[in-house]
């Protein structure tokens, strides 16, 4: 079956488990949301929600879509996609904005998906603080 769509989120480690490949942003400065020693071998670093900062993710298989059918799963809180489609500078890199709601203060570890028309990608982690 062919369709539109087949999102997939990139992992830091590279094999599509893991930390996601992403940063966040407070719309001047970015911060990776994991460190890697070595390929493979990548930690959480914490993300600090209290100034209601931003998420990038990449991933491909999205820009196919229509933003309003792309949504964020992170853990059980839906968080509120404010882009999503080509990167820009890489070609077939995706990428999604999403603003961070202040309720995943404190949750630690959870998985991150991104749903693009009916189609959910792999599971990516985040840390929060």
């Amino acid at each position: 079956t062919i369709t539109s769509t087949a999102p997939g989120l990139y992992t830091a480690n590279m094999t599509g488990q893991g930390p996601a490949a992403a940063q966040v942003t407070n719309g001047q400065t970015y911060t990776n949301t994991s460190q890697c020693s070595s390929a493979g071998s990548c930690t959480l670093v914490p993300i600090n929600v209290t100034s209601q900062p931003y998420l990038v993710l990449y991933g491909t298989g999205i820009r196919g879509a229509a933003q309003a059918n792309v949504s964020v799963m992170i853990g059980n809180i839906n968080a509120p996609v404010t882009y999503a489609g080509a990167q820009g500078t890489y070609a077939g890199l995706d990428q999604v904005n999403v603003a961070l709601p202040t309720t995943l203060k404190g949750r630690g570890q959870q998985v991150v998906t991104v749903t693009v028309n009916g189609q959910a990608t792999n599971m990516g982690q985040l840390a929060f603080q």
